[in-house]
């Protein structure tokens, strides 16, 4: 009974539409041939999650990389506006030699 119901059974997946035919215990598959196939999916998985560790650090390298950026234009935004108020102060802007000297 529980074979004949998975034999009948639908694969409904978006991709594809598959009759399974046999139960993996009825298949023509020897041991041999499950253990391989086992053994090479859990060495593609550990491959995977390994690309995905990889993938999700330099993330966060360039997170941190870009938060570093945001900081630094803050600064550079505030050194730009004292400068210009500096200027304002000093009735425009310096000699070039003087900004060339500093």
């Amino acid at each position: 009974m529980l074979e004949s119901a998975q034999q009948s059974t639908l694969v409904n997946h978006p991709c594809f539409q598959v009759k399974a035919t046999k139960s993996v215990e009825s298949s023509n598959f020897s041991k041999e041939d499950m253990d391989r196939f086992l053994i090479e999916f859990e060495v593609e998985r550990s491959k995977r999650m390994d690309e995905m560790d990889m993938m999700i650090k330099m993330n966060q390298e360039l997170m941190s990389v870009s938060t570093e950026l945001v900081l630094a234009r803050g600064v550079l935004k505030e050194e730009n506006e004292r400068f210009q108020e500096g200027l304002r102060a000093e009735g425009g802007f310096p000699p070039r030699q003087w900004i060339l000297a500093r």
